[in-house]
């Protein structure tokens, strides 16, 4: 099973202080030469990913050495930085309070080489010799090729980049090795070939190479169509060519440097033979500025056929449930139902869904669609039955039978924006309302009348 880890939130100023502490520490002198030259803004962002490095590796040692119980806790003396920035920031008492081993591992196996920029030759054999244990373990097991258990290659933080919004036109060829860490290439454009198998995860991992032969590992997160390792090795196969508009360059959460691209607009992908790298001089002289020609043009469609057909039938007004969702909050949608309500350019791989709500007002949320099943199209009768039956209760004096009854209705129609369907829930809405006022429940009974008056101002009985 592979290794569950929640992502530290910001550190605290005191939390700041003792992973900078364990970085000038244990990390390698050229690593803490890069921290005392960024930001401010940069060493937090560095020293949060130090922190969830740190606390990831240690729990896959803590796991992979099923310490015993009854083990005594470490006590913060003050003596050693790891110790006390772990206890500190990590809630996970099986870490705080691991064998010696564990620490010593964490301090000299990882510490040592984390963020230490890893040679081209070494860091393609690292990724084949993982994607080869990955194959041979999924094998053994027998499950599908999708499902990777690959556990320290992605992060779970997306790159909030500032970015100067320029045109593909206007930006400047890079290489690899004029990356900065932590830092926004502003008005750059980084153009590689993929020479690693793509590994699918959250995103895609896979490893980029440039003209000069330099190699980075690069993430790419929402992109649409992906949706599992078969899907992701058509999307981005060996010997691709990708160019990155203003790469951004971060330690991953395996320790290793890493481009994480988030945002699909700024990254353009061409098939094997349909894009080749520029000279490497003209990189250096930042002169590349090849046109793109008629073969280009026609592959770059060609390529977008192809993403076509990888889509889900997914399309704006189809009802859906919700299903296969695992974080914390996910996991309280699944099974839930809702209608898709827009698909952007912004983020490709999920869509916007409404949700249904008692509210009345749609809960929204973006989802990837492989996360969605395709429903039939409920027929407004259906809804309508179950609100005659809740009107009869209503009727009878029956005011919880009621209220159960307009909760199903308003349910379902608060994602159903048809006319009728509106019309209907505003009527919902008021006799929801009408119910708890008898219960002398003010407060929901404020909310539907409120939100009635919203859907259908004209309606008096919503006034009332």
């Amino acid at each position: 099973m592979p290794t569950q880890h929640v992502s530290l939130p910001e550190l605290s100023a005191k939390g700041n202080l003792c992973w900078e502490k364990v970085l000038r520490t244990y990390c390698e002198f050229g690593v803490q030469q890069e921290y005392e030259n960024l930001s401010e803004e940069g060493k937090k962002t560095m020293l949060t990913a130090l922190a969830n490095s740190a606390q990831m590796f240690a729990q896959i040692k803590v796991n992979s050495r099923k310490a015993t119980r009854g083990k005594k806790s470490l006590k913060c003396s003050g003596e050693d930085p790891l110790v006390e920035a772990l206890l500190e920031t990590v809630r996970d008492r099986t870490v705080v309070s691991a064998e010696d081993e564990v620490f010593d591992d964490v301090r000299f196996q990882f510490l040592g080489s984390w963020g230490v920029p890893t040679s081209s030759e070494m860091l393609i054999i690292e990724h084949q010799v993982s994607e080869f244990h990955r194959h041979e373990l999924l094998a053994k097991k027998g499950k599908d090729k999708s499902k990777s258990t690959v556990e320290m290659r992605t992060t779970n933080h997306s790159v909030q980049k500032s970015s100067e919004n320029s045109s593909w036109d206007v930006l400047k060829p890079m290489s690899i090795s004029q990356l900065k860490l932590f830092q926004t290439m502003k008005g750059m454009r980084l153009e590689c070939k993929v020479v690693g198998e793509p590994c699918h995860q959250v995103g895609i991992t896979t490893i980029l190479q440039d003209a000069y032969g330099s190699a980075v590992q690069c993430g790419i997160y929402n992109l649409r169509g992906v949706v599992d390792q078969q899907s992701a090795e058509r999307m981005l196969p060996n010997g691709c060519t990708v160019i990155i508009a203003e790469p951004f360059l971060k330690i991953m959460m395996d320790g290793k440097r890493g481009i994480r691209v988030d945002n699909p607009a700024e990254i353009h992908i061409f098939l094997p033979g349909c894009r080749s790298l520029p000279p490497a001089g003209s990189i250096a002289a930042g002169k590349y500025q090849a046109p793109q020609t008629k073969a280009e043009n026609r592959a770059e469609v060609q390529g977008q056929n192809n993403l076509a057909e990888l889509l889900d039938d997914c399309k704006v007004g189809q009802r859906v449930r919700v299903k296969g969702l695992t974080s914390k909050k996910g996991l309280s949608l699944n099974g839930r139902l809702g209608v898709i309500a827009a698909q952007e350019k912004e983020d490709l791989e999920r869509v916007t869904v409404e949700i249904d709500s008692d509210t009345g007002k749609p809960e929204v949320f973006k989802i990837q669609t492989g996360n969605l099943e395709v429903l039939e199209d409920s027929s407004l009768d259906e809804f309508l039955e179950v609100k005659t039956k809740a009107n009869e209760a209503f009727s009878r004096g029956e005011l919880d039978v009621a209220v159960d009854g307009y909760n199903t209705v308003v349910r379902q129609l608060s994602s159903h924006k048809t006319p009728k369907g509106l019309e209907e829930l505003t009527k919902c809405l008021c006799n929801r309302a009408l119910c708890f006022l008898k219960q002398r429940k003010w407060d929901p009974a404020k909310c539907d009348a409120e939100l009635a008056v919203e859907l259908e101002p004209a309606n008096a009985k919503s006034h009332f």
